[in-house]
């Protein structure tokens, strides 16, 4: 499995911002799933895995608001 720099790089990410924005979807996935984080990591084509981890991101974000109406109780985003 490539190191998570490599993967950003193999996705054509290269501006420090975009990267520190997906390097944060990918551990928010990661500390609320896993399981299905690591999956994705050994199974997705390199290239992929950066906007597979945002879009996770996303449907957890998505699951979070219809189920409690709020994000859940992970640290706030930090705005841009």
């Amino acid at each position: 499995m490539p190191s998570w720099r490599t993967t950003l790089t193999a996705a054509g990410i290269s501006g420090p911002r975009l990267r520190d924005d997906y390097t944060h979807a990918a551990r928010r996935v990661l500390r609320r799933e896993p399981a299905p984080y690591l999956a994705l990591r050994m199974l997705a084509a390199p290239p992929l895995v950066p906007f597979l981890a945002a879009g996770l991101a996303f449907m957890n974000l998505v699951d979070d608001v219809a189920e409690t109406g709020t994000r859940s109780n992970g640290p706030p985003d930090s705005p841009h």
